[in-house]
């Protein structure tokens, strides 16, 4: 049975631009890292855990520091929120050129209460020249909505798919992030890393700083024997 290793609890660092991997998603990036004096809006859309989330916290973060105004990021733990008291307060703190980032939004669409409360914060935003971002799972093109007057202003947003990361560039990342943690990542562990085991980047960096923690303590090459021990995969 393979030894149980624990992830360390200050896995996550901030999500940031910088070290968003980007793949083949150069274009979107640079998008959202530009800061426009008018309204903007963007729907980013993808499969689960390639990154949707990171991109809208990395915009807000941005936003917080370069413009030195509140940025608004809701998960999907947040959106019910969204359909209480708590919404009005939001809609009148939000001053100009703010942002607001609303993640997994599928989860709700087609609630009509949700869906006008979206619309009414999609108002306020283009009165106050703000950035609105969304994430929904597919593209606004073939998403439906109850309330018309949403549908038509969403899909109008710069829409992003974000496409998949190839293993070369996995396989860069994270070559790149033994190497500044001070351990060799051969080519033989990555094809098998990424033949046997979760292969989305959420996953992939968690079980990085594992075996960082591992590598840490053993220094020693890690070999697949090891590597199995430690992941179990």
């Amino acid at each position: 049975m393979a030894k149980q290793y624990t992830l360390p609890v200050d896995q996550y660092s901030e999500q940031t631009f910088d070290n968003f991997v980007l793949g083949s998603n150069e274009e979107l990036v640079k998008q959202l890292r530009n800061s426009a004096d008018q309204f903007s809006g963007f729907w980013i859309y993808g499969r689960k855990a390639n990154g949707r989330s990171h991109l809208l916290r990395a915009k807000c973060l941005q936003d917080d520091r370069e413009k030195a105004k509140k940025s608004h990021y809701i998960g999907c733990e947040s959106l019910s929120d969204l359909r209480t008291e708590r919404y009005m307060p939001l809609k009148l703190a939000l001053k100009h050129g703010e942002t607001v980032a609303i993640d997994d939004i599928d989860l709700y669409l087609g609630q009509k209460d949700f869906e006008l409360i979206l619309f009414d914060i999609y108002q306020r935003l283009v009165e106050i020249k703000g950035t609105l971002l969304v994430s929904h799972k597919s593209s606004a093109l073939v998403t439906e909505f109850v309330v018309p007057d949403l549908g038509s202003r969403l899909r109008a947003l710069m829409a992003f798919q974000i496409k998949e990361l190839k293993d070369s560039h996995k396989s860069t990342f994270l070559i790149e992030r033994a190497t500044s943690r001070g351990f060799h990542l051969s080519a033989n562990v990555i094809n098998y890393w990424l033949s046997h085991g979760p292969r989305d980047m959420h996953a992939l960096i968690s079980d990085f700083e594992i075996l960082a923690e591992v590598m840490l303590v053993k220094k020693q090459l890690l070999t697949i024997p090891l590597f199995k021990e430690v992941l179990g995969y």
